[in-house]
């Protein structure tokens, strides 16, 4: 298990790396969703904190979609667009922010780390804005984009930790979550990013999505038993 976890964080770099598939799309101004995550009801919960960090991932995916990538647009609009993508990410922090003070390691750990890769994610969308506006070269500012992007994917997946059951260091085949738990996030992964997920990380698909597509893949792995099998 921990080779495959090893192995979805090296895809997941090259997938974040390739960035989101030349899609035609269309973008129009969207209303900015209001930021209030429900405050968790266990903060040592794998379950609780799985859910948060499945919504995160989701609110962060409408940050990573807000700049226009097809055909002309007016400076003000992509200004616009970035203001509006730096306030997702820092909504998606607020979704994970308080299992920082959860008392299980692992869900502490990756909570502060999913917390600072999203404000990098942040500072470096700003930037963005910055040499679009002149104040900084574009090309640095792409290039920290970029890096910034990729360690926030690698954190995302190996998050998963926080499901696997290990004793000494070393996996035991189980899961930490109940099989309805199981199933409820699962269903939720899909309802979040759609069916396709199911077919795990793929280089093409866009950053938060290759994330996602990472947590289903250990959700779904058919020789990890659930926390309440016998």
């Amino acid at each position: 298990m921990a080779k495959r976890l090893h192995r979805i964080g090296s895809l997941a770099l090259a997938v974040s790396m390739a960035g989101p598939p030349a899609l035609a799309q269309e973008h129009t101004p969207a209303a900015r969703p209001a930021c209030a995550p429900p405050a968790p009801t266990r903060l040592d919960s794998p379950s609780v904190y799985a859910t948060a960090v499945v919504e995160s991932l989701a609110r962060a995916r409408q940050g990573t979609q807000r700049v226009p990538t097809q055909g002309p647009r007016e400076v003000a609009e992509v200004l616009r667009a970035f203001e509006a993508a730096q306030a997702d990410f820092a909504c998606a922090a607020r979704y994970v922010a308080p299992f920082v003070k959860s008392d299980q390691e692992w869900i502490r750990g990756t909570a502060e780390i999913l917390v600072e890769k999203y404000g990098e994610v942040r500072t470096t969308t700003g930037q963005m804005a910055a040499a679009l506006a002149g104040d900084l070269p574009m090309e640095e500012a792409i290039e920290r984009k970029d890096e910034a992007m990729n360690q926030l994917v690698t954190a995302a997946v190996l998050s998963t930790r926080v499901v696997v059951e290990f004793r000494e260091g070393e996996p035991t085949g189980r899961l930490l979550v109940t099989k309805t738990e199981r199933q409820g996030l699962k269903a939720a992964l899909e309802k979040r990013f759609g069916k396709a997920i199911r077919g795990g990380m793929k280089v093409g698909q866009d950053p938060m999505t290759a994330a996602a597509a990472g947590w289903y893949q250990v959700l779904a792995d058919a020789t990890l038993r659930p926390f309440d099998a016998p």
